[in-house]
């Protein structure tokens, strides 16, 4: 079923509750938590300071700035109460039944999360456990979410735009256009004799604002434009609110699936030859756009760009098996890096905390921005909007290729 309202409108507060009331009621729902819930002949009753390592019950309304502690953990808790509350949080989000019964679902993953912890407290680390809440995405179905992970790993199976055809005449094959250089190239390497115990590039102000890609497979473009805002800000000593390039262009017109899909081959390899815009002359639109419209000219260009994977993209790239110190070095030289990992077990409700789940494949899907790392984890900034996760970044454990992060970094020669 469709949207039932829109919430752009800014409706009154209570004509917005009047409006959920009747969905509620016509979905059957209109009832207590612990009427709604599974676990319902289990009291999970609790005070918020009981579940405070693995509840963050703040939601703040982006329209006034305020805030709203919402304690879940009451069985008597009306559903309506908490459905009103996050839309209020997120007036932007579109009300529908599936995005009630999704948001019924995040509630129930919370719960259950802390049961489990409760139960069985003595076998968690608080270093490595994360706490879920409350975030924009929290009433997404999972085809909404894996809409978001568009990292493709087969660089000659990639369309051509039509742009890129009127460029090249279709007279080459992908994997012959690509002028990657690889960790073979001494331009790609630079080791530092002691790297520092942990590191983070926003503490030197080189990280650009979190972005939110919306319902497309566009995080590809994110992670390399991220990468390169990054780079013009270390290396050209400009303020990092200065800077912020078009992730449409590389959407749209870059040799790939748009919102289907990408690879960093295909982005960086995109910005090298043509360079690249500015946001403000070509905004994200969250889709693949009427064709490639070509933008005024660059605002950003760089010299090359270096892809270090164990992935096969080309015959004249060769794979590599990435340790933790070939990361971490490359990342104090040469700033915030392209990289992948597997997202399926990445919660639309994280809040917070290291990410240290064993059963995440490493078969990845979904590319972010590495901006730093401590001796535990690594730091993260994804392209899910700053309401999810750690103001949008997110932690991973170091030492394990958790979720396949060693398996691919990139990033730009400026």
């Amino acid at each position: 079923m469709g949207q039932l309202f829109d919430l752009e409108q800014d409706l009154p507060i209570e004509r917005l509750r009047k409006e959920i009331d009747v969905v509620l009621e016509l979905m059957q729902m209109n009832r207590s938590l612990g009427e709604l819930m599974p676990m319902a002949n289990q009291d999970f009753t609790r005070p918020l300071e009981k579940v405070a390592d693995c509840y963050e019950a703040e939601i703040v309304d982006n329209r006034n700035q305020s805030t709203t502690f919402l304690n879940i953990f009451d069985k008597n808790i009306r559903f309506s109460d908490i459905v009103k509350s996050f839309y209020q949080a997120f007036p932007e989000n579109d009300i529908s039944v599936d995005s009630i019964r999704a948001l019924l679902s995040s509630t129930h993953e919370i719960i259950t999360k802390c049961m489990t912890m409760e139960n069985y407290h003595s076998d968690f680390n608080p270093d490595q456990t994360t706490k879920l809440g409350y975030t924009e995405l929290s009433d997404k179905n999972e085809g909404y979410m894996r809409n978001m992970m568009g990292v493709t790993t087969d660089e000659n199976s990639a369309p051509t735009s039509p742009f890129y055809n009127r460029l090249h005449n279709n007279m080459m094959k992908p994997s012959a256009m690509l002028t990657a250089m690889d960790g073979s190239s001494s331009q790609c390497i630079r080791k530092s004799r002691r790297l520092p115990n942990s590191f983070d590039w926003r503490e030197k102000n080189a990280v650009t604002s979190v972005k939110n890609q919306g319902q497309c497979g566009s995080c590809w473009a994110f992670a390399t434009v991220g990468s390169i805002e990054s780079a013009y800000v270390i290396h050209n000593n400009v303020n990092k609110d200065q800077i912020d390039l078009s992730e449409q262009e590389i959407v749209s017109c870059a040799r790939s699936r748009g919102c289907q899909g990408g690879a960093s081959v295909i982005s960086f390899d995109f910005v090298r030859r043509y360079g690249l815009t500015s946001e403000r002359n070509m905004p994200y639109q969250a889709r693949d756009g009427n064709g490639c419209r070509r933008a005024p000219p660059p605002v950003a260009k760089i010299r090359n760009y270096c892809v270090r994977s164990k992935i096969r993209y080309s015959n004249s790239l060769s794979t590599e098996y990435l340790k933790d110190d070939d990361i971490r070095n490359a990342l104090v030289a040469f700033g915030p890096l392209y990289v992948a990992v597997n997202a399926d077990r990445l919660s639309k409700n994280y809040r917070g905390g290291i990410i240290n789940d064993r059963s995440c494949s490493t078969q990845v899907n979904h590319a972010i921005l590495l901006v730093g790392y401590t001796s535990r984890a690594w730091i993260l900034k994804n392209s899910w909007g700053s309401s999810w996760g750690e103001r949008g970044y997110f932690r991973l454990a170091r030492g394990q290729n958790m979720c396949g992060i060693n398996t691919e970094i990139a990033y730009p020669i400026v």
